[in-house]
């Protein structure tokens, strides 16, 4: 066995999918490479993949009003789900609250490419930066903003929750065709996301059905649907269907494990098979638990130790190694 720097079971560890603990740092780009790295240590995770976190306020009420809140939550009124749901019961009370409080998390959440970017370089080479782009500027924009870190980034990643549009949109052509050219890994948000982004009238364009055609098109352009379609408090598993049936279906689609549970994974490999799968932690975001964690789910999992190894290291270092990056 491979053994990563923790050594919590022995594999050497990717982890595919995490974010930079900017909140915990200060804003520290270099101080939040660290205490990233400081995880990975405690968990044996070799290598990291940090995405960037961007998204509009603009962008944000144009579609999430109070009235677009309450006409989403008509149909949960009598849900003891959205009832249980700290965050939605306190929308059904109180939108126009509810609407401001999500502003504040998109503001204080966010993660900008350059200073994701800046914490890699920090890294010792531990951590890979993986940027995003706000559809507030123009996605030319966001192509050159791309092509000013070139070479500091090896992947793109797109937020059809945050920026309330399907991957397939032909606004967004420009980059998926950048991103291609380039050799960048596009990673799109599956699934539905916390808080009010758990109602279907703002997590559908995350459907993994919209990536269909975008695999079909730009055959190059290697895709991780993260999360497996399958994030959601109030209807779990919600896009899971959706997602398997794209990774089986297009040879350039690859599913992430981040924010999903073991019951999932098991599905991915009945469906799809280990070859599919890239172990993801969403570290520091997922239900507060510890990267160690999300590694010793699949570690003391019932899972035949080659599918242990093909998850948590082989199939992210082939990928990795196919987009022109040696980990």
């Amino acid at each position: 066995m491979k053994r990563g720097p923790g050594d919590p079971g022995g594999l050497r560890v990717i982890d595919f999918h995490t974010h930079l603990p900017l909140t915990r740092a200060g804003g520290d780009a270099r101080e939040a490479a660290r205490l990233l790295v400081r995880e990975m240590d405690g968990a044996g995770v070799s290598l990291a993949l940090a995405i960037a976190i961007e998204a509009s306020p603009g962008v944000f009420l144009k579609h999430v009003t109070p009235a677009a809140v309450r006409s989403a939550l008509e149909a949960f009124t009598y849900d003891w789900r959205a009832l249980s749901h700290p965050t939605l019961y306190r929308a059904m009370l109180d939108p126009e609250g509810a609407v401001k409080g999500h502003l504040e998390l998109i503001r204080r959440h966010r993660a900008p490419s350059e200073l994701v970017a800046e914490a890699a370089e920090a890294s010792g080479g531990r951590i890979l930066a993986v940027a995003s782009c706000s559809r507030a500027g123009g996605v030319e924009a966001c192509v050159e903003r791309l092509e000013r870190l070139r070479g500091r980034i090896v992947g793109v990643k797109l937020y059809p929750t945050l920026d309330f549009i399907r991957p397939n949109h032909p606004e967004l052509e420009p980059l998926l065709d950048y991103a291609e050219s380039e050799g960048l890994i596009l990673v799109v948000h599956t699934g539905c996301d916390p808080g009010l982004w758990e109602l279907p009238a703002f997590c559908a364009y995350a459907n993994p059905r919209y990536l269909e055609d975008v695999a079909r098109r730009h055959r190059d352009l290697l895709i991780v649907a993260a999360h497996m379609g399958s994030y959601s408090y109030l209807m779990p598993g919600v896009y899971l269907a959706e997602a398997l049936r794209l990774a089986r279906s297009r040879g350039n689609v690859y599913l992430d494990t981040s924010a999903t549970t073991l019951q999932d994974v098991k599905a991915a490999l009945a469906r799809v098979g280990p070859e599919k799968l890239l172990f993801g932690s969403d570290y520091p975001y997922y239900a507060n638990a510890s990267m160690r964690q999300a590694v010793e789910e699949i570690l003391h999992s019932s899972l035949p130790e080659r599918v242990k190894e093909k998850i948590l290291w082989e199939n992210a270092e082939s990928l990795l190694r196919w987009a022109g990056v040696r980990p």
